[in-house]
């Protein structure tokens, strides 16, 4: 009522000042009940009917008539609850109150939100018309709010209820344990009240990506009520609650973990992706929560031939099984598993061929599922045999190469060095190597069986070129002559060659260059008419000879000091015999031919009285004997030299003579070549009689007795050698080197040796004859000798030697002195031997004529001339192109 009071004042005051003041002494206050107050007088003031405003509190709305009664109203919004009375107000500010009709209040509540009251009161304020109010309707809509939100918490979530008090919780896997049993019993309310949680007895399961998900579901019911300033209200609420827990089961397969897929009835399932080893025998899977368990596998596997030689591809799946048992939302349940993993992968190693270096060569597997691979070309010896029959494999193994019986002639098209093509012809021969081999895996116990093939080809140039180089004069001493055969040509048969009459004791062989696929014969060397050689060869079946022919002693001008003739006794009698063949006293030298097995005949020169004869030098070879005499005129001192050749016919053969190399031997390649083109040898050199290679930088050098001549290709190319006998012990060898690279030319490289040995390398004598008699004691290491003769002036000296050996021996005579030069086969020791002739206490006339002596080769010939011939079969086979003769060794 103070309140009223207070508004009523205050409208008296406005009032008042609306009229500045004018009848203040009379100015009043309408009440709404039709009664007035007199403050001042008691005059009664008017309320205007227009531009009226209701104010309640800090609201105001003008009224505005209603068009139906024409009455003024007027509705204000209003927050709070309806005060009692509400101010109207006209244009001029007199003002009246009207109160509140509390019989016409309408309120409703909204109770939406649980915990919340949104109360709403239309309140009636109505006044009737006074002498000095209008009538006025006024309509106060007041807005009340009461209590505050209840939610549910759980954790980090308030969750709302709706309008009709109902909401979800969700709770994560902390709500489930291990035994999927719920371990949550209450839910709190944001308002401190509790709900308890009713849960269900069954479980469900979900099949999301990372495993089954098990969830269990439940309820929780209550109220939640409000009083607050006058209102109140209670709601009934309801929460559905749900706990779900992922139950995620992983393996690990192949060192990779994976995770099984679930299926919606909780067994679980896994096909894995090809994995490239064998499986393992057994899986362990393992949940989220609760305890692991093995499963073990069940694998089959297929073996098949990978498509590589030694490898196999292994394939198949392993199975990892096991049935569910109780359910998987029971404490001691397990789900059933179906797991399956699928392999394949390679088992073995590639087998290749495994040449001396680079890399290996693959093997082809053709439609009859042989598998298939050419070897690198092997070098094909001169005897058209490889110089291996072997062929290594990747893993170490060696297989037996099995070649054809005959060579075949190949051509091929070749770039030489200066860009021009060529055609070129090989000698080819061909081989194959054939086996098995079993490719086994371990772990599966499978195996495959391959066969394989491997075609090889050995070749090297063809070479049947022939060409006659020369003549080789071997005098007793001195170093051997060659003589060139001039324009040889193939088509061309029979050559002559004319030496001088002194030349006639000389060893004479044939020198002749032949490829490695020529037919060449041995040279046959025979005598011809007066003393001529003919020398005979059959190469790629043609016969050439070489005759050589020897002048017959040119007439010389007359002379005082001349023989009356030389006698010849065919029989070796000591007794003169028939004149010599061709006589005359001036023609001075004579040739004798006779048989292998002829006696060596005795020659007698004879001189009329006045005129001395005195035998002289003496040279010796294994063809011939020289024999020279002295022929003087006393009265004029004038004297001239007569000779006498005995050539004998034979067929055996000296040490030189037989004496053919060993094969060259090839040393294993293993140095890489600089390029395919390399045509370059590793080295060369010797085997010796024990096997031992030893290298040479020279290209002339000796080879030890019982060595052969050895040369060491690079990896990859193909060598070949052919020999040629130069003269005596010495031969040339020439390496043929066909690169890596067969599109270019082949290179050749020479080499000239000399073999030793005990025979051919020895110049030593085994007696020396005087007079016809050996020198008593006679040592071959002592080289000088004093021996008694009848008459220093007429003596003779006939050296006896090994002719087997090959040496040669030539005679020097000065009166009483003798010196013998021995040369061995090789042509590399000379032995020098002296002889001193001293008079016998009782002299004699001395000897002039010769024979009659054995030598020690068991051929009988004359002491002193000792006309033994030697093999006149040559071996030579090469050419004195190029031939370098050493300084000779003398033995002392």
């Amino acid at each position: 009522m103070a309140e009223h009071l207070k508004k009523t004042s205050a409208a008296i005051l406005a009032a008042t000042m609306l009229t500045g003041g004018i009848g203040a002494t009379t100015a009043m206050t309408a009440m709404a009940d039709g009664t007035t107050s007199d403050n001042t007088s008691n005059q009664t003031p008017t309320v205007s009917e227009t531009d009226l405003t209701a104010t309640v509190g800090s609201k105001s709305a003008k009224l505005t008539p209603d068009p139906a009664s024409g009455i003024p109203t007027a509705s204000i919004d209003y927050e709070g609850e309806p005060p009692a009375s509400i101010t109207i107000t006209d244009k001029d500010g007199h003002s009246f109150t009207v109160k509140h009709d509390t019989t016409a209040d309408q309120t409703t509540d909204e109770t939406k939100t649980v915990g919340v009251v949104n109360r709403l009161t239309v309140a009636k304020y109505h006044a009737a018309k006074t002498a000095s109010t209008p009538e006025v309707n006024v309509t106060v809509n007041c807005k009340q709010t009461a209590g505050k939100q209840v939610t549910v918490n759980y954790g980090n979530q308030q969750q709302a209820f709706d309008s009709e008090g109902k909401t979800t919780v969700s709770m994560g896997e902390e709500a489930i344990d291990g035994s999927n049993q719920p371990t949550v019993k209450e839910l709190t309310l944001s308002n401190g009240d509790k709900l308890a949680i009713t849960w269900n007895g069954s479980s469900s399961t979900s099949d999301p990506k990372d495993g089954t998900v098990i969830t269990k579901t439940g309820y929780a019911t209550g109220t939640v009520t409000t009083n607050e300033n006058g209102i109140s209200h209670t709601w009934n609420v309801s929460v559905n609650v749900n706990a779900s827990r992922a139950n995620k089961w992983t393996t690990v397969i192949d060192g990779k973990q994976v995770t099984l897929t679930t299926k919606t009835d909780g067994d679980l399932v896994h096909t894995n992706t090809s994995i490239n080893t064998y499986p393992a025998g057994k899986l362990t899977v393992t949940p989220t929560k609760g305890n692991a368990m093995d499963l073990q596998g069940v694998t089959s596997a297929n073996a098949a031939d990978a498509g590589l030689l030694g490898e196999m591809t292994v394939s198949g799946q392993a199975e990892y099984k096991s049935n569910r048992v109780g359910s998987d939302l029971s404490k001691d349940a397990t789900p059933g598993f179906d797991i399956t993993v699928p392999f394949q992968y390679t088992a073995g190693s590639e087998l290749k061929i495994q040449p001396a270096t680079g890399d290996g060569i693959q093997f082809v597997k053709g439609e009859d599922g042989v598998y298939r691979a050419i070897a690198p070309n092997i070098t094909l010896g001169k005897d058209n045999k490889p110089e291996t029959s072997s062929i290594r494999l990747s893993d170490g193994s060696t297989l037996t190469v099995t070649w054809d019986k005959t060579p075949t002639t190949v051509s091929k098209e070749i770039t030489g060095a200066d860009g021009k093509k060529t055609t070129v012809n090989y000698v080819q021969l061909t081989g194959k190597a054939t086996g098995t081999t079993t490719v086994k895996d371990k772990a599966s116990g499978k195996s495959v069986t391959q066969k394989y093939e491997i075609s090889v080809t050995a070749n090297r140039a063809e070479d049947k070129s022939f060409t006659l180089q020369a003549v080789t004069r071997t005098p007793a001493t001195g170093d051997p002559v060659s003589i060139p055969i001039e324009n040889f040509d193939a088509g061309k048969t029979d050559y002559q060659i004319t030496l001088p009459m002194d030349d006639v004791t000389d060893v004479y062989s044939l020198s002749e260059d032949h490829g490695v696929d020529a037919t060449v014969s041995k040279p046959v060397i025979s005598l011809g008419a007066d003393a001529s050689r003919i020398l005979s060869i059959t190469a790629n079946g043609k016969t050439y000879r070489v005759t050589i022919n020897f002048k017959s002693s040119d007439l010389k001008p007359d002379s005082p000091a001349k023989l009356k003739g030389i006698y010849v006794n065919l029989q070796g009698d000591k007794t003169e015999g028939a004149l010599i063949d061709n006589w005359n006293p001036n023609r001075l030298d004579y040739v004798v031919t006779i048989g292998e097995q002829d006696p060596s005949p005795y020659i007698l020169p004879e001189a009329e009285d006045g005129i001395t004869v005195k035998a002289g030098d003496v040279e010796q070879s294994a063809d011939a004997a020289k024999q020279t005499w002295t022929v003087t005129d006393s009265k004029t001192g004038v004297s001239r030299d007569y000779t006498v050749t005995v050539v004998r016919q034979h067929s055996w053969k000296t040490a030189v003579e037989e004496f053919t190399p060993k094969d060259p031997v090839a040393q294993e390649q293993s140095e890489t070549p600089k390029d395919d083109k390399d045509t370059s040898l590793t080295s060369h050199g010797y085997v010796d009689k024990d096997g031992k290679y030893t290298p040479v930088n020279d290209t002339v050098y000796d080879i030890p007795e019982g060595g052969v001549f050895s040369y060491k290709a690079k990896a990859g190319q193909s060598a070949s050698v052919s020999v040629a006998k130069v003269s005596g012990m010495t031969y040339r060898y020439t390496v043929t080197v066909l690169p890596k690279d067969t599109s270019v030319a082949p290179a050749q490289q020479v080499y000239t040796v000399t073999y030793i040995t005990a025979k051919t390398h020895t110049a030593a004598l085994t007696g020396i004859a005087v007079d016809g008699s050996l020198i008593s004691g006679f040592n071959p290491d002592t080289h000088e000798y004093t021996v008694n003769v009848g008459n220093p002036d007429k003596w003779t000296v006939s050296p006896q030697y090994d002719k087997l050996t090959g040496m040669s021996v030539k005679t020097d005579k000065e009166g009483a002195d003798a010196t013998i030069t021995v040369t061995s086969g090789d042509g590399e020791v000379q032995t020098v031997y002296k002889v001193h002739a001293v008079q016998n206490l009782i002299p004699s006339a001395g000897a002039v004529g010769v024979g009659g002596k054995l030598a020690q080769t068991g051929v009988t010939v004359s002491a002193s001339l000792l006309a033994m011939l030697a093999a006149l079969t040559a071996t030579l086979m090469g050419m004195i192109t190029g031939r370098r003769f050493r300084n000779r060794k003398e033995a002392r």
